[in-house]
């Protein structure tokens, strides 16, 4: 995919596959073409080894949604029990301390808790459907840009191929200073490939979509959450459509902890 892409020349797996690859920072992403418009949706690597030093007082938060299934607090006041649902942000143990014998203090909270959570996804897929199958041809085109004016290395403007994906990659060279010269490359390159009509199944399109919302989900779920059950319904729809949708229930530590907001204090009494 490049700027200024046609719709029809965007490739939703390999958009994926090449954005998942490069920003750690992702969970996932999912790319869908309608009509016109590309619809990209992205799930941020939430980072759950959020640690103060010890000294340092602070609360214990949520991290995503809930059940609570049970604690293992150190130190700390808890704020929830198990069987108590929770949202983000929510906090579970508070750091902040009060008593009739020592007054007011904060403390550095401390421990796990663990809650049932839910990761969902739901996705339409078409019974018929077009796919692009490259046929390992490919041509390259080179030009050059020189104060601001572009010199193609090649004579044709047409497109190589009917058919073809194109990538461009480019790159920038300065001479004696980034303000005086410089010389800016581009490289072209067509992938031939045959349009495909594919026709599946009820059966073969639910398989389909069960495989690929399941991935989606494991990518998102952390590693040190235990899976409790999956589940995959699905409902037909008008104009030859299916919509599937995935669930994956967890048990998982949603314990994160949150620096505590001195000026806020009477909110965690």
């Amino acid at each position: 995919m490049y700027r200024g892409a046609a719709v029809g020349e965007i490739e939703e797996k390999s958009v994926q596959n090449r954005m998942m690859s490069s920003i750690d920072e992702l969970a996932w992403i999912g790319v869908n073409i309608k009509g016109s418009r590309v619809f990209v949706e992205v799930k941020e690597r939430l980072d759950t080894k959020r640690d103060f030093d010890g000294d340092i007082p602070c609360n214990i938060v949520a991290i995503r949604d809930g059940k609570i299934s049970g604690l293992e607090v150190a130190s700390g006041q808890t704020t929830v029990a198990p069987g108590e649902f929770v949202e983000k942000g929510d906090l579970l143990v508070s750091g902040v301390m009060d008593s009739k014998v020592e007054g007011l203090r904060y403390e550095h909270s401390e421990g796990k808790v663990f809650a049932e959570t839910l990761y969902k996804k739901t996705k339409v897929y078409p019974l018929e459907f077009t796919e692009k199958k490259l046929t390992g041809n490919e041509k390259k085109r080179y030009s050059i840009t020189v104060f601001g004016k572009k010199i193609p290395f090649y004579i044709s403007k047409r497109l190589p191929f009917e058919n073809s994906e194109k990538s461009v990659k480019k790159e920038s060279f300065y001479f004696f200073s980034d303000k005086i010269l410089s010389v800016d490359t581009e490289s072209e390159i067509y992938k031939e490939y045959i349009p495909q009509k594919i026709k599946r199944t009820v059966a073969q399109t639910i398989e389909f979509g069960k495989a690929e919302l399941i991935a989606l989900l494991e990518a998102e779920i952390p590693e040190t959450a235990e899976i409790l059950t999956k589940n995959v319904t699905y409902k037909e729809l008008d104009g030859g459509q299916v919509e599937v949708t995935a669930e994956i229930l967890c048990n998982e530590d949603i314990a994160m902890q949150s620096l505590i907001d001195k000026t806020e204090v009477l909110d965690y009494n």
